[in-house]
């Protein structure tokens, strides 16, 4: 794979500050750069990966530590669910994380955070924090 550096070219504009938030530039920058295009399109590649039950069933397991998976309810990446390829890939990608939460522990649960898109970290840490405080209560000392 060839990078010119198009993306960033077009994106330029964005990122002069015009009417963006400090937040949505340092996104843009992260998203124009090869890496985070190689890691995004590997990730939306893999999603219907045929082998990924073989994985999963080779994967390592926590056993009976508690696991909280947390899964965005806004969408994936803040895309809008227009197309019948969106509401698949969707379906997908939640239908994964409920199988990898109940694969990779006993104790294994997952939660939409139905106000929240990927960016769970940004948009809801509140979340994130809770999730931590459940799985910390419910590990046995």
């Amino acid at each position: 794979m060839y990078f010119f550096g198009i993306s960033r070219f077009l994106a330029r504009k964005d990122m002069d500050g015009a009417g963006e938030s400090i937040d949505d530039q340092e996104w843009l920058y992260h998203a124009i750069q090869p890496k985070f295009i190689r890691a995004t399109t590997s990730e939306v590649e893999n999603i219907f990966n045929r082998d990924a039950e073989a994985e999963l069933a080779d994967a390592f397991t926590l056993s009976d530590k508690p696991l909280v998976v947390l899964i965005a309810g806004k969408g994936m990446w803040g895309l809008p669910l227009t197309s019948q390829d969106w509401v698949d890939l969707r379906k997908a990608w939640v239908d994964g994380q409920i199988q990898l939460a109940q694969h990779l522990s006993s104790q294994g649960k997952w939660l939409i955070v139905p106000d929240s898109t990927h960016m769970i970290p940004e948009e809801r840490p509140d979340a994130i924090v809770d999730a931590v405080r459940e799985v910390y209560v419910n590990t046995p000392r």
